[in-house]
Order: C-alpha cells, then structure tokens, then sequence
C-alpha cells in the first residue's frame, strides 16, 4: 500500500471520509508522477496543476486573494513569464487589472486593447507577436521596459456564461528562456482554467460587492447617529465633510449653506469661512438649479474656478453635486439650504447613479438636521439677547431703589425693558417665519 493510500485510511482499511484535508502534496503523491512516461507525465501534472489552482480559488479568503492564485497557477501549468486578470466593471464600463506584476490596480475602458476586444467579443485570441496586432497598446512596454511577444487572451465566464473577467498569458518560455507562441494544447488548458475559475470569481465578486453595501449602510447610520447628537453647526458641517466622502468612495467633498440675507453660498475650510455668490461656480449653479449634476471632468466644464487646483497642486476630475432642501412642516415649496460638492471618485472615473441615490437619501435625513440647528443657533442668540435686556432692566431697577427714586421711574425702566424684550421676540418670531 503506497504511503497515500495508508494516510487515507484507518486501522481497519476503511477509507477517511475527511478528504477535504488531503493537502496539494497528496494529491499529487496518488498520480505518481515520477512513474509516468515524459509525455503523460506533462499532462498530468498539467492537469494537477488546474485542480490545485481550483482548490487554492476555493480557499481564498477575497477576490484579491484568487486572482494571485490564478496569476501564479497560469504561469505555472502554462509555463508563462506573466499572466494579468482584467475584472469586469458593469457600473464604470471599465476592465480592471487586479493583477499585473508589479503594479497597483489598474482602469482601462472595456472596449480598448485586445483584453477589451476579447471582452466585446467573448472569444479567445492567441497572437504570436503582439507588436504585429494593431491593438496591442505598446506603451506598458515602453514604461517599464519589458517586452511581449506573446499572448493568450481568453474570457473568464460565470454561470450564466456571462463575461466577468478576462485572463490574459503573456510570453510562452522555450526550454532555453526565449519567448515563443502559444500552441493548441495551451489554448485548451487555458480555456479550462479560466472556465472553471470563472464561478468562483463570480462568488468572491458577489461577497465583495454585498460586504461594500453592508459597509456603506453601516456607515450610513453611524453617520446620521452622529448627526443627532445635539451637536452646533460647525461641528455638524466638520462631520458632513469629514465622513460622508466614505458612502460614495469620494477622496474630498465641501459643504456650502445658503445665507439669504447676502445671497451667497459659505462654507468653512478648518476654521476660516469662504463665501461666494449664490449663482457662481457649480456649486452655485446646482443651488440655482436645484438639480443634481454629476461631472467627470470639471476642466471641461467653464463653471469650473481653477484656481484653487493652481495654488495647491490638487487635481480635480469627478464632481458630484448635490442640493440640500429643507423639509417645512406646512406643505410649502421646499427651498435649497445648502449644497454637498463630492470630489474624485477614488475608484472609477466618475460617480454613479448608485452615488446619486445613496446621497440624496443621506441629504433628505441631513437636510432636516443643518435647518434646525442652524435655527437653534439663531434662537439661543436671541433668547441670550432677551436675558442681557432683563439683566440690564433689573440692575437699573436696583440702582433707582438704592436712589430712592420714586415708582413712576420704577415703572418706565420696567416698560423700557418689555418694550426691548417684545422687539427680541418680534424679530425671533420674523426669523422663524422666513425659515
């Protein structure tokens, strides 16, 4: 009995039902590959290597994880220098590289270059020399100095044999190091590996995307938690800007209010106040317009000021603009109190409708809460009013008695403050009409 087969049974001979603990080392000890003939012996381990690669895919914890696993098995059973996973962005129109060697992530448009042509069309390429094919984008090689010859660029389906990914196997390794074409038996073992990876991704896609909407609603409600805690206006501008960029994957956003006393929109930057007209900029064109505008570059909009870009070396792309209503209580017109500017979609090139929506749903909640702080604000500094008036009447009091002066003044400084505190109250009373 081979030494596999003794670890896969018991005492009695009975065969383990654990065998999810089998590790990649004893599966491939039940092949023997050293005992195969040269040409078998390639297959199988081929062959091996696809199973262990599915296993490894199974096992990964996010889809980061799989796409290293399917990068490092392809180079592996294919005997490739690279290998480069394009992940399908529905929602952008975008092929995301997740995994080239020795770069970061990666946004191209779906429909450009030859993974992008493989997209489109959901058939496999194999090109012998990429510097032939006028769809090959040279320009990664010129940056970074490497060069690719060839290419085997095959679509990665999910159950519904819908395209979510692309896998692309670059420079097929001669026994002597040179870099030759692809041959038949590589196009087929490509095609298993990228169809049986492919409902796997499909899953890890799908956890991804439900742990982002979980996280983005938890934020959500620890956002508007805050919100309620009583808290000025600054400090409720101060959170606004500082946490909601998280909802939408924004890097920045501003704050503006309405003042309609001075026809202009305010914001804060630390503690210095920034005013501007309300009909200028995009900011003051969305006030105006009361509409949500979604840019994906400003430079190409003339509303756009440059000039904070200039002075701080900031570079800003996407925008997404967003009113602020009130919410009154009498059926009247609803009116706009505010704007949220959201800035460079850190993700994407620009912002979603799913952005709009999950935005405008936080500004309903937030809307309500800067319009009734900013009415407390202005009542408590009214009512502070109203207590120096009575404070001032009651020490004038005291002194007309310390003087022995006689009731009649008594009475024209009680009269002089009601007629103070009735002027507090009637502005009080003007200002909670007009809002």
């Amino acid at each position: 009995m081979s030494t596999f087969l003794r670890r896969m049974t018991g005492k009695t001979g009975e065969i383990r039902k654990a065998r999810a603990t089998i590790t990649d080392d004893e599966f491939e000890e039940m092949f023997d590959l050293k005992k195969l003939p040269e040409p078998i012996r390639a297959k199988t381990a081929s062959l091996l290597g696809l199973l262990k690669a599915i296993r490894g895919c199974n096992k990964a914890k996010d889809i980061d994880a799989a796409v290293r696993i399917i990068i490092e098995s392809a180079c592996a059973i294919l005997n490739c220098d690279r290998a480069t996973v394009f992940i399908v962005d529905e929602v952008q129109q975008e092929l995301i590289i997740k995994g080239a060697v020795g770069t970061s992530e990666i946004r191209i448009p779906w429909n450009a270059g030859i993974a992008g042509t493989v997209f489109q069309s959901g058939e496999k390429l194999n090109i012998p020399d990429a510097y032939k094919d006028d769809r090959f984008n040279k320009d990664t090689d010129k940056t970074t100095g490497y060069k690719t010859v060839s290419l085997l660029t095959l679509p990665v389906v999910d159950e519904k044999e819908t395209t979510i990914a692309v896998l692309q196997i670059v420079n097929k390794k001669a026994a002597n190091g040179s870099f030759i074409p692809f041959n038949t038996d590589d196009e087929h073992l490509g095609e298993h590996m990228a169809l049986q990876v492919g409902i796997i991704l499909s899953n890890h896609l799908l956890t991804e995307k439900t742990h982002r909407a979980h996280q983005q609603v938890v934020s959500l409600l620890q956002i508007v938690k805050s919100l309620h805690s009583n808290m000025g206006i600054n400090s409720l501008m101060f959170t606004i800007t500082e946490r909601s960029p998280s909802l939408v994957d924004a890097d920045r956003c501003t704050l503006y209010l309405v003042d309609r006393g001075r026809n202009e929109l305010w914001s804060l930057q630390g503690a210095v106040e920034i005013r501007s007209p309300i009909d200028k900029g995009l900011a003051g064109a969305c006030a105006s317009s009361k509409q949500i505008m979604n840019i994906d570059d400003v430079y190409k909009d003339e509303r756009f000021n440059t000039e904070y870009d200039k002075k701080t070396g900031y570079r800003t792309r996407s925008v997404l603009i967003l009113p602020i209503f009130d919410n009154p209580i009498d059926g009247s017109a609803r009116q706009v109190v505010g704007v949220l500017q959201m800035i460079n979609k850190l993700h994407g090139p620009k912002f979603t409708t799913n952005d709009e929506e999950l935005l405008s749903s936080f500004l309903d909640i937030a809307g309500t809460i800067l319009v009734t702080s900013q009415l407390f604000n202005r009542t408590e500094k009214k009512l502070s009013e109203f207590d120096a008036a009575r404070n001032f009447s009651n020490r004038s009091d005291d002194k007309s008695k310390g003087a022995g002066s006689q009731a009649g003044n008594r009475t024209s400084g009680r009269l002089s403050a009601v007629k103070t505190t009735m002027a507090i109250s009637e502005g009080l009373e003007e200002e909670h009409e007009e809002e």
